[in-house]
């Protein structure tokens, strides 16, 4: 279930996640609250330093050579709560402003426990762009909220959708209403071992990502509340699914290419992508039939026994190409992390700046295994070359080959197990 607004009704911020350009800080973890739904852990003792996707920073001139070496365009602010660690972020908030201008939209994530009305004008003077609060955490206070909207122009609600909070959820409607607040992010709850046993308590159902089905279910009643009340206000429900995607897309674009190597390529959605024939030793007939301008493309790994073909040339390719062959496709997630120590054949060290650096490696995202002349021919010409599944169907060639003559049940089952196959690729192609 998913309640999507277009691009133009969303926060700058929320944009910003969707095109993989977003930085979100972690600036410190001791919070003020213990949220029955927090998925973080809540016990522990020692305060994090600042990170982003894993990297953790000694200072600010690391953070600030880092944002500008990936190209980030927009940095949040969260914790724990970053309030408590108040005197940092606004030296994070000052020196990157001093560094980009305006070119980099900034926001922070509070529970409003610690907003006072001169800590929201350093951080309005500062540059500050935008205000998010969790209602629920303070059980839907409004009064840092209403204090907030009187210095800032762009003030956002974003919590949980909680199953059992809908008449809360319902009067903080009418208090956005008032309040002109017009935008209003529900997240999915979502279970991790560290909240797994309070949701275990009120008898919630899980998906297989670990979202929480009712949370859905109280989304569509608000939305449909707004909608009923003519509500200025614009929902958008951010789901556990949709989260992962998008988040995981925007780390894959932004550090793949740095492990990419001459014989792989990057998909739509960020992942390293290798595609190779298997075989025991150096296919020389098979070497054969690579016309002799192209080969300089093809990589093969002695080692492995692999040869490793190029998307281009196979997307272009005739049949007999691969007809008999078994085809290896092999998906990619990069992984960052700080430089340590220890250092793996796999992991790429970047430098960042003279004293900072940090390593990127990769880890099996997906591995698929295609023997079918069918499928080898639709990944082929219809996943790589980027068409769409009506097109292959339409695709004159594929329906001679491999359509035309069969049974109606057999057609029928042909067309379900394409779009089983098109469905493999979807987090990774599309």
């Amino acid at each position: 279930m998913s309640i999507k607004l277009p691009k133009y009704n969303l926060s700058p911020g929320c944009i910003s996640c969707i095109e993989g350009s977003w930085a979100c800080v972690f600036l410190n973890s001791f919070c003020t609250r213990r949220c029955f739904y927090c998925p973080q852990n809540r016990d522990i003792k020692i305060d994090h330093k600042p990170s982003i996707d894993g990297v953790y920073f000694n200072n600010v001139q690391d953070f600030l050579d880092f944002i500008k070496k990936f190209h980030f365009k927009t940095v949040a602010f969260s914790g724990g709560e970053p309030l408590l660690a108040f005197e940092l972020l606004i030296s994070f908030l000052r020196k990157i402003r001093k560094k980009f201008g305006s070119k980099i939209y900034i926001w922070i994530y509070t529970n409003g426990d610690l907003v006072t009305e001169k800590k929201l004008k350093i951080l309005k003077e500062l540059g500050l762009d935008e205000i998010r609060f969790d209602l629920s955490a303070r059980r839907y206070d409004f009064t840092p909220i209403i204090l907030a909207r009187k210095i800032f122009k762009n003030v956002v609600i974003e919590t949980p959708a909680i199953p059992e909070d809908k008449k809360e959820l319902i009067k903080s409607l009418l208090l956005m209403q008032k309040y002109a607040i017009t935008k209003l992010n529900l997240h999915e709850l979502i279970m991790t071992e560290f909240n797994k046993k309070e949701f275990l308590k009120r008898g919630y159902t899980f998906k297989k990502n670990n979202g929480v089905v009712e949370s859905g279910k109280i989304a569509i009643k608000i939305y449909k509340y707004i909608l009923e009340k003519k509500l200025n206000i614009n929902l958008n429900y951010c789901t556990t699914s949709y989260k992962n995607h998008y988040q995981g897309r925007g780390i894959n674009m932004r550090y793949s290419c740095c492990t990419k190597t001459s014989y792989e390529s990057i998909t739509n959605n960020g992942h390293l992508r290798q595609i190779y024939l298997k075989f025991d030793k150096k296919p020389v007939l098979f070497w054969e039939k690579i016309p002799c301008s192209e080969k300089k493309h093809f990589y093969f790994d002695d080692n492995h026994g692999e040869l490793h073909i190029p998307p281009s040339l196979l997307k272009e390719a005739d049949i007999e190409f691969w007809e008999g062959q078994k085809l290896n496709i092999v998906y990619y997630d990069a992984v960052i992390k700080n430089n340590r120590r220890t250092f793996l054949d796999e992991e790429k060290i970047i430098k960042i700046n003279k004293n900072f650096s940090i390593k990127i490696c990769r880890k099996i995202c997906k591995k698929i295994v295609l023997t079918k002349n069918m499928y080898l021919y639709v990944f082929a010409k219809g996943i790589l070359a980027k068409r769409s599944l009506i097109e292959i169907i339409k695709d004159s060639f594929f329906r001679k080959k491999f359509l035309e003559g069969n049974s109606l049940n057999l057609y029928r089952e042909k067309l379900e197990d394409l779009a089983i196959f098109y469905s493999l690729f979807e987090d990774l192609e599309f």
